[in-house]
């Protein structure tokens, strides 16, 4: 059957699941309990507009109930019972959280399974024995719950800011316009079962088509359960989004930003200005603030010119391959860089071109910057002597510029200066994408570079 296909619990080993159960039962010795509070909010009652009060009747199941601190890191997890709350807090629940990185080091737990996931699982499981509702062992929850969640899933992460013009596949994962039909086809159902509603049913496909239909599509296919899968595709759609923002032509250049995300994680600021005149508002405005590239159309012929000229390397970050210790250098150090294409703030992107210069070219912390990395940079460019003095001169200007930013909150301004930098830092990322199967380390790189500096 599928799920047996899926996921085999004979892959775990006797042993680890004795070791597995072991831990569960030691974690069943610990409870808190403590009286329900009564809860009264120590600030004044918010001016939002209440658009709906969510009662029981909203609630489907036991609802899941957690304390977590400031950073949305939980730290108890709890239920009630006789007017208690009765849990894992502090300790307990680190006790919880060390068990949970356990199983998923253990085989057949270690691939699709989301830490999130197995969290709440030991919990309702130590719930469920703590309340004597189940004599289940931890293993057989686990595996039990595997077998019926882990699944082969087809997930869709759409970006924004571009649209292709034709699908095209990068490793293992398929780059295509949004279905416009698939959108539509949305809210079919719906409507057959809600007629009474149709009219709001078809407002919300026509938004939906609105903003979806033009954009552009990361199919994902992961095997796992579905909050590991949504998480697999979303970082695989962050990680497409980064390639695009690089690929760009905003990215050559020191003021143009492009903020492609995935749908809803980026954006282009914008202001609201309300004028008031007699007390009262005499007009409403909004604008945007960022100006520059906002949107791409990338045509299948410029692609395919993209792909012919290096990016096809690209792949290599999708394949579901173990990645070589360069070839990860490459991948954070084209992230870095992209992340600054997003960014309309020049003092940003000088940053983090820097950084990624710097994750690509310096071979140590002990080694000096200016010449470490703009002399590796000049020579992987350039061959003319007068060429190479050009790119280092720009760069130590440029990591002047950086310095003053940095250390003294100075505006970055030289335009000239700007230009020539993000274009040279551009071509020095993407010379490391094209050699990027080339090299197994940071290393062999750069001694290739000091092989030709030094002429041997």
């Amino acid at each position: 059957m599928k799920e047996q296909a899926l996921f085999d619990r004979k892959r775990l080993h006797e042993k680890a699941a004795e070791a597995l159960n072991s831990r569960g039962d030691k974690l069943l010795k610990v409870v808190s309990r403590s009286a329900f509070p009564k809860r009264e909010s120590d600030t004044f009652p918010s001016r939002r507009e209440s658009v709906k009060t969510i009662t029981d009747g909203d609630i489907i199941g036991e609802p899941k109930l957690a304390y977590s601190d400031i950073t949305g890191r939980i730290r108890t997890r709890y239920f009630v019972q006789d007017r208690q709350e009765i849990g894992l807090s502090e300790s307990g629940y680190e006790d919880l959280r060390r068990l949970a990185e356990k199983i998923l080091s253990t085989q057949p737990f270690n691939s699709g399974f989301s830490g999130e996931f197995v969290e709440e699982l030991i919990f309702d499981w130590w719930a469920d024995r703590t309340r004597g509702s189940t004599e289940e062992t931890l293993v057989d929850r686990l595996c039990t719950t595997a077998e019926s969640e882990v699944d082969r899933h087809h997930v869709i992460i759409p970006i924004s800011a571009i649209e292709i013009q034709e699908p095209f596949q990068l490793g293992h994962v398929l780059i295509a316009p949004m279905d416009r039909k698939l959108i539509a086809g949305m809210y079919d159902g719906i409507a057959e079962k809600h007629p009474e509603q149709r009219a709001q049913i078809e407002q919300a496909r026509q938004k939906h088509l609105r903003d979806l239909a033009h954009l552009t599509a990361v199919h994902v296919s992961v095997v796992g359960e579905p909050d590991y899968a949504d998480t697999k595709a979303m970082k695989t759609a962050f990680d497409i989004a980064s390639m695009f923002r690089f690929m760009c032509p905003a990215a050559l250049t020191w003021n143009i930003g492009f903020p492609c995300y995935p749908h809803g994680c980026g954006g282009v600021r914008s202001n609201t200005i309300l004028r008031i005149k007699d007390d009262k508002v005499s007009s409403l405005s909004q604008g945007i603030i960022d100006k520059g590239m906002h949107s791409w159309k990338l045509s299948t012929e410029e692609l395919t010119n993209q792909m012919e000229g290096g990016f096809r390397n690209l792949a290599i970050f999708f394949e579901d391959k173990e990645l070589t210790a360069f070839q990860t250098r490459v991948k954070n150090a084209l992230g870095a860089y992209s992340e600054g294409v997003a960014s309309f703030n020049p003092n940003n992107r000088l940053v983090y071109a820097m950084s990624a210069l710097e994750h690509l070219f310096l071979r140590s912390e002990q080694e000096p910057i200016q010449n470490g990395v703009g002399e590796r940079l000049a020579f992987i460019l350039a061959k003319e002597p007068d060429r190479r003095r050009e790119i280092l001169a720009n760069f130590k200007r440029a990591y002047a510029l950086r310095s003053k930013q940095v250390h003294h909150l100075a505006t970055v301004d030289d335009e000239e200066t700007l230009s020539q930098f993000f274009l040279n830092a551009w071509l020095g990322v993407h010379r490391a994408i094209q050699v990027s199967r080339n090299y197994r380390t940071r290393s062999e790189f750069l001694d290739a570079i000091d092989e030709v500096k030094f002429g041997g």
